[in-house]
């Protein structure tokens, strides 16, 4: 597909059949350890090692622990790279190791390998954690359970201060909305003023209040914006 490319292990394509008629299933089976990593593109190519390396054992601690929920038979794979009806990681193949100072990129993977056939992986409780990451917190991360539900003791919030570093550009970004949007989203026909009305522990905003043109108030939680 386009902007894929790949060289390492092997590919199973099965026919199966969707809500949309029969279609082309595809898995590429590869190590975990290494060449899984190698097509991992979250991060640029051109990062301090140091980050690189630090993302290489995040990426897979997180393939680890999706491979310990066990085969997904929607896609007859343990993490998808977006194409099907999960986004888990970004995996693009032997196109990320192409890219330019891609070598970069394969030598952080491979520091992270004590040998040919192991890989440093954070675990809790003798098994590899979900190690979900992003690339701007806005200074404080999300626990796990306000955003998805669930509780897991090593996805809490926590303190991010070096994300607000001038250096991050996606330290804090602006996004425009329309009246229209607004008010579809708030289920009304008008939108005059929009707040942040509650907050999570982390500082992200946990539902909004609209004040419409009549000065009634509409309340909806930040899942639905």
């Amino acid at each position: 597909s386009s902007g894929h490319r790949y060289r390492y292990g092997f590919v199973d394509v099965a026919a199966v059949k969707t809500s949309s008629g029969v279609r082309l299933n595809a898995v590429n089976s590869v190590r975990v350890h290494d060449e899984y990593l190698f097509g991992i593109s979250e991060v640029s190519n051109s990062w301090p090692e140091a980050a690189m390396q630090a993302q290489a054992i995040a990426a897979r601690s997180y393939g680890l622990s999706k491979m310990e929920d066990g085969l997904r038979k929607s896609c007859s794979c343990d993490v998808d790279d977006g194409g099907g009806p999960y986004a888990d990681q970004t995996f693009i193949g032997w196109l990320k190791q192409s890219s330019p100072k891609g070598g970069r990129w394969t030598a952080a993977v491979k520091a992270t390998n004590p040998s040919d056939t192991t890989g440093l992986a954070v675990l809790y409780k003798g098994k590899p954690i979900k190690a979900f990451y992003t690339s701007s917190t806005g200074g404080a991360t999300t626990s796990v359970k306000d955003v998805w539900g669930g509780d897991l003791p090593y996805a809490v919030s926590v303190d991010d201060r070096w994300g607000l570093h001038p250096d991050n550009t996606n330290r804090a970004w602006t996004v425009k909305v329309s009246q229209a949007d607004a008010a579809k989203a708030f289920g009304v026909t008008d939108v005059w003023k929009l707040a942040v009305s509650d907050r999570l522990s982390s500082g992200a905003a946990k539902t909004l209040t609209a004040t419409l043109q009549d000065g009634s108030q509409r309340t909806i939680a930040r899942s639905r914006v």
